[in-house]
């Protein structure tokens, strides 16, 4: 089986669209998305309406937890703009109520068995979903990561993406479709053919200037989500 693994996509369904071309090429029968599908980008509900479209498995990651705790109004929604960018408000906006219910209850990790292979995915760490893990955390704290029996621990949540392996097992950060930190205009996430015992972290190219535009129209005094783009 070819499955893609994907993560922190934020709004983003410009790059989504490039890495589905790809991922489609490459012939992919199982998507495995770790949750951020909202924040940050404007496009959350046309990244859940592809996404579900396919054969797929969702988790929720941090920023679902935000929209949760925006409609239960725990978290002032200007408080997030501010920091992360009008997405959120664009998503609430848009979404319908079933849409975000969705969201908001999926799992914050799943534990799954395809082809033989057992897989666990998590947004942050397996035991927090806030957790960062990078590529340079703690031996520590990635040997925790594949406590338990799986042949493959995937996560996301950092935006850096890396691969560590240890005892006939694999901790894979996929990194992120939407707001790669290291450099703009990349997609990273991972594909694994389980046939083959093959996987590979996937840098896909997108066109920053239709999202820049977004950003242009939706947050023009945002500099962040400008500059985070614009990394070489």
């Amino acid at each position: 089986m070819k499955i893609a693994i994907l993560s922190d996509i934020h709004g983003n369904y410009t790059a989504l669209k490039s890495v589905f071309k790809e991922a489609k090429n490459l012939n992919v029968d199982k998507y495995l998305f770790l949750g951020d599908f909202t924040g940050y980008y404007y496009e959350t509900k046309s990244v859940l309406e592809s996404i579900r479209k396919l054969d797929h498995v969702m988790i929720k990651g941090n920023h679902e937890l935000l929209l949760k705790d925006i409609i239960n109004n725990k978290i002032n929604i200007k408080k997030i703009t501010k920091k992360y960018g009008s997405g959120m408000e664009y998503a609430l906006k848009h979404l319908n109520n079933d849409e975000i219910n969705y969201l908001i209850k999926l799992p914050s990790r799943k534990e799954i068995v395809l082809d033989e292979t057992k897989i666990l995915i998590a947004h942050g760490s397996p035991w927090d979903i806030k957790n960062y893990i990078y590529p340079d955390s703690s031996l520590k704290d990635k040997q925790r990561c594949l406590n338990g029996d799986f042949d493959f621990v995937f996560i996301g949540h950092s935006h850096y993406s890396f691969v560590y392996e240890y005892k006939d097992k694999v901790l894979i950060n996929v990194g992120s479709i939407g707001q790669n930190r290291k450099h703009g205009g990349i997609a990273t996430w991972c594909f694994l053919d389980t046939d083959k015992n093959y996987y590979e972290i996937k840098k896909t190219k997108y066109d920053i200037y239709e999202l820049l535009n977004q950003i242009e129209r939706n947050d023009p005094n945002n500099k962040y989500l400008k500059n985070v783009l614009l990394r070489n």
